[in-house]
């Protein structure tokens, strides 16, 4: 019984020592283990607040891999934060660039929402509005600027806008700016135009007064000349006659000339469309005919007239006669020898369309759509003169008695020139 409990002993004795030893080594290893975390523990917290230069390291095999791996998240956390600093630098330097450009522009620009809320505005706002930009941000456009219209157009523009404690005159444009596929945003761009306003008033005086001059003593020789024509003054031989007449030519053409620049400065503002009256369509063909009969037989051109002699048309007859003997014009102009021009009319809905076609070199199709406009012109063969108002003025009064004025073109083909007007009723 003896010997048992000796062998218990022994054993429990020999328990006792082992788990002392290893109770020993493990609270060596567990404060060794507790020291690698605490050490990884604040190299993560350090890397968490922003401290990117921290390094960690482990006498533990085990934990220095750890370690090793930390670093390197922090290198390459600590090269993409470098890469962020430079992009936004760089970000923020094309920012102010911008900005200094845009309030460099002698335009103002306003950035809206789509309710017309302003979102952003540059400097020369600023100075126009008398108010820092923080002050109207969010306010409603209109508040601000005085437009003859207040259409919420995608594209819109008004040459003619007030803007509050303001007298100057500005021209507003607003365009549409697709943000992305929801939101859309609009760009306002303002302009001064004070200045060219009263520029373009002196020179509408100017010309005014310059071209009425002109005409009161043109009409007194138109006057006169046709005296001489109808024997007035005496019997005239034919071969006067004809010498006559190609004077009166040149003297209308003069006058036509005088009118036309005229017109041109003052056609914005309203045409002298006054006078209307009920006209045969073919008694004006025929009187501007009888107008060019000298010069299209001097450039050897044939004008055939088709027109209908039971159209009547409610018109200011003067300025109508204008339009037709200025595409005719045109036609002589742009055609060769021989050639013939066609002057027809048919009927559409409640117009009539006067039709002047020629066989001539026709229009290049990159200047159709310019033709119509203000001070636009081509080289003319026969002619010396020439404004470029021909045809706008052409454009104004058509549009002035209710019609509409076209062309169609081939090059080389000829071309064709079509006023719509209203039927009389």
């Amino acid at each position: 019984m003896f010997g048992l409990n000796f062998y218990i002993f022994s054993f429990l004795v020999v328990f006792v020592v082992v788990a002392t030893i290893y109770v020993s080594r493990t609270k060596k290893k567990i404060s060794e283990l507790k020291e690698n975390v605490v050490n990884l523990t604040t190299a993560i917290n350090a890397i968490r607040y922003g401290n990117l230069s921290v390094k960690t390291t482990s006498e533990s095999p085990y934990f220095q891999e750890l370690a090793d791996s930390i670093n390197r998240m922090t290198e390459t956390f600590s090269d993409r934060e470098r890469m962020k600093t430079e992009a936004q630098t760089e970000l923020m330097f094309q920012n102010n660039l911008l900005r200094s450009v845009m309030n460099s522009l002698l335009e103002g620009l306003i950035l809206v929402d789509k309710n017309f809320n302003i979102i952003r505005a540059t400097s020369k706002i600023e100075k126009w509005f008398g108010k820092e930009e923080k002050t109207f941000i969010g306010k409603y456009l209109f508040d601000y600027i005085i437009p003859k219209s207040k259409k919420k157009y995608k594209k819109y523009e008004d040459d003619d806008i007030k803007i509050k404690n303001s007298k100057k005159k500005f021209k507003l444009t607003i365009n549409d700016l697709k943000v992305n596929d929801e939101e859309i945003l609009y760009l306002c761009i303002v302009r001064d135009v004070t200045i060219e306003k009263e520029f373009q008033k002196l020179k509408e005086d100017f010309v005014a007064a310059i071209t009425h001059d002109l005409k009161v003593p043109l009409l007194a020789q138109l006057n006169v000349l046709n005296f001489l024509i109808d024997g007035k003054f005496g019997e005239i031989s034919e071969k006067q006659k004809k010498v006559v007449f190609g004077v009166i030519q040149s003297t209308e053409g003069l006058l036509e000339l005088t009118r036309n620049i005229l017109d041109g400065f003052r056609i914005d503002k309203a045409t002298s469309i006054n006078a209307f009256e009920k006209v045969k369509l073919l008694d004006l063909i025929e009187y501007v005919n009888k107008m060019f009969t000298p010069i299209l037989e001097k450039e050897d051109r044939v004008l055939k007239i088709e027109v209908s002699p039971d159209i009547y048309v409610n018109v200011d007859a003067m300025n109508i006669r204008r339009v037709f003997g200025n595409l005719i014009q045109n036609a002589i102009s742009h055609t060769e020898k021989g050639d013939e021009i066609l002057v027809s009319s048919y009927l559409t809905n409640d117009y009539v369309v006067v039709s002047v076609k020629d066989k001539g070199i026709g229009i290049k199709n990159d200047k159709m759509d310019k033709i119509f406009e203000k001070y636009y012109t081509t080289n003319n063969k026969f002619r010396n003169l020439g404004t470029g108002l021909g045809l706008y003025v052409a454009k104004e009064i058509v549009r002035a008695h209710g019609g509409a004025i076209f062309v169609s073109s081939e090059e080389e083909e000829g071309t064709e020139f079509g006023v719509y007007l209203p039927l009389l009723k």
